[in-house]
């Protein structure tokens, strides 16, 4: 990966459309969850899925605008470019919190308790809100 990593494009337009096709190509972006979800998971089932993202989906935009706190610009246009897409590009219908909270609400997860979250979702919330507020801790 760090190979790769080397013959990153300098020009920002290509680097975007590097960082895109190396996300396609990684195998994360076919990971069997999601065909589980999508092809055999039940309502509760998808209902249990969500409600373990609401560690961190629910409320995205605000660990983007902390994480951006004391960021070069370079990666100020980027969190930006994160931040207005979560907040829907202008569109109130397409805000990823509303549209998070809509889907919540469709499935009404809220029979969930909170010892219902197992601990890789309670650990990847925190770690996402450690990492906004604290930069010193991200490190490669």
């Amino acid at each position: 990966m760090f190979e790769k990593a080397k013959l990153a494009p300098k020009e920002s337009v290509e680097f975007i459309n590097w960082v895109n096709s190396s996300c396609a190509e990684h195998p994360a972006g076919n990971h069997p969850l999601y065909q589980y979800l999508q092809d055999q998971a039940d309502i509760n089932q998808l209902a249990l899925f969500v409600f373990q993202e609401t560690t961190v989906d629910g409320q995205f935009d605000d660990v983007i605008a902390q994480a951006q706190i004391g960021a070069e610009y370079q990666s100020k246009l980027e969190f930006f470019r994160n931040f207005a897409d979560e907040m829907g590009n202008g569109n109130p219908e397409m805000v990823h919190t509303k549209m998070f909270k809509n889907l919540k609400e469709y499935l009404n997860i809220n029979f969930f308790k909170e010892e219902d979250f197992l601990p890789e979702s309670l650990l990847c919330g925190n770690l996402a809100s450690i990492l906004s507020l604290y930069r010193g801790y991200y490190n490669f």
